[in-house]
């Protein structure tokens, strides 16, 4: 009878395979948030400007932003994707909105890539031809792709694996409940360098908390108890 071969062993997987997998594996989008406060050790691993739809709705925001915080074996421990609201010519901040946008994609461009001027505004002249662009839908809709485009260009070399550790500080809006990237334009830093200025700031931590606070049923200005509809929405936490 002749002697049976003995099946051959399989090859391990490459480590550079292993590492692909865990990395992919980590993009799942059902994982932990970012921390409230200064969070290390953070990486821009994704930027997009597609517009999103909720409920049949298209949401109105654009340059979506995914900040991802790493541990010591590189792995992706918590990640949250933020955004900017769109530029609105029929609200009373589309200017100051328009600032606070281009002030912190600047800061994030001078991070990943200072090498590189962001400037979407070289084309302007004067501050009264951004006000103008920003008074119709189409100028204000063409001014948030004009930020973005240029943005990319800037740094989508450095998005991912390829960006610098930092720091990032996140807040939460005025109910305490959803994390946001504060209105500052510092709000990040290279984790090579200072970062001790990302300090949670006192009105910050008192929003936070209000989401803590539980919500009490209050009388109407004629004494009356609260509405069955107010009942429901306590019996509801």
């Amino acid at each position: 009878m002749p002697p049976i071969k003995k099946a051959k062993a399989a090859e391990p997987a490459k480590e550079e395979s292993k590492s692909i997998l865990r990395y992919l594996l980590s993009l799942n989008t059902n994982r932990v948030s970012l921390d409230f406060g200064p969070n290390e050790n953070c990486r821009l691993i994704k930027i997009d400007n597609t517009p999103r739809v909720h409920e049949g709705e298209t949401v109105k925001k654009n340059t979506f932003l995914t900040f991802a915080k790493y541990n010591s074996k590189n792995e992706i421990i918590g990640q949250n994707e933020f955004s900017f609201f769109n530029l609105d010519p029929e609200g009373k901040y589309a200017f100051d909105n328009f600032i606070t946008q281009l002030s912190q994609l600047t800061t994030v461009a001078n991070l990943l890539n200072p090498e590189v001027t962001f400037d979407p505004t070289e084309d302007f002249e004067s501050e009264e031809e951004i006000v103008k662009l920003l008074s119709t839908p189409k100028g204000c809709k063409e001014l948030q792709n004009k930020m973005f485009d240029t943005f990319s260009e800037v740094v989508s070399e450095f998005v991912g694996e390829q960006c610098p550790l930092m720091a990032v500080k996140v807040v939460t809006d005025k109910t305490g409940k959803y994390l946001q990237l504060p209105k500052e334009a510092q709000f990040c830093a290279l984790m090579s360098e200072d970062y001790s200025f990302l300090k949670v700031t006192a009105y910050e931590l008192k929003l936070k908390n209000a989401a803590l606070t539980p919500s009490t049923a209050v009388a109407d200005e004629k004494g009356a108890a609260p509405s069955q509809a107010k009942k429901d929405a306590l019996a509801s936490l």
